[in-house]
């Protein structure tokens, strides 16, 4: 048998193993409330409001040139938010345990609510590390790019021996691609193909192949 050139595979959390829309239009009303109370444009209000579920606080912000001002009521009320109980995860990723070479869950969000994620689906034996990009503090956040640069320098891996499997072009799978990572799309419900990646899956056990292959 073949053996693959893949070496390691990280994975994002967010609409590729935990399944957003499980928790509930409700679990955002906080943040809700914050854009329709500032004095940000009706636009830019809807453009917000839409990119709630799939973008990281600090790219919306970015996204929709939000004001500091608004952008530090945002992050307070991001604080204050909990993982309602029917979230849930897409029910595919016990397939990650089978997978060859070293698996790493890398997220982007508030620490405490992406923990609570990461505790409630259950996911935190599948891999040998996780690494949360925590945006509490901005200051000090290193971003996926770095993240992944630093993950391939400590491992002594070529940048083609590590593959990336997440849903957003703007966040991992762009950061994969512009450092020579093998990327793979998970086109979960509601997420737009993106060309630029490799390939595209539609559930996690579509990887088997994909990394067998490689």
């Amino acid at each position: 048998m073949k053996r693959s050139r893949i070496a390691c595979i990280i994975f994002d959390l967010d609409r590729c193993i935990f399944d957003t829309s499980s928790m509930g239009p409700e679990v955002l009303e906080p943040i809700r409330k914050v854009i329709r109370e500032s004095n940000l444009s009706d636009t830019c209000k809807t453009q917000a409001q839409d990119l709630l579920l799939t973008t990281s606080l600090t790219d919306l912000a970015c996204a929709c040139e939000i004001p500091e001002s608004v952008v530090s009521q945002m992050r307070a009320a991001y604080r204050s938010m909990t993982v309602p109980a029917q979230a849930r995860s897409y029910g595919d990723e016990q397939v990650i345990a089978q997978l060859p070479g070293e698996k790493i869950l890398v997220t982007t969000g508030f620490e405490r609510f992406q923990r609570e994620k990461i505790a409630h689906t259950g996911v935190t034996r599948l891999f040998s590390m996780i690494v949360i990009d925590a945006v509490d503090d901005v200051s000090i956040r290193k971003g996926k790019e770095k993240i992944f640069s630093n993950l391939a320098h400590e491992r002594a891996l070529p940048m083609e021996a590590i593959c990336v499997v997440g849903d957003s072009p703007d966040s991992e799978l762009g950061a994969g691609k512009r450092l020579g990572m093998v990327t793979v799309q998970t086109l979960r419900p509601g997420v737009v193909p993106w060309d630029g990646a490799d390939y595209r899956i539609q559930n996690l056990r579509e990887l088997t192949t994909i990394i067998e292959g490689a």
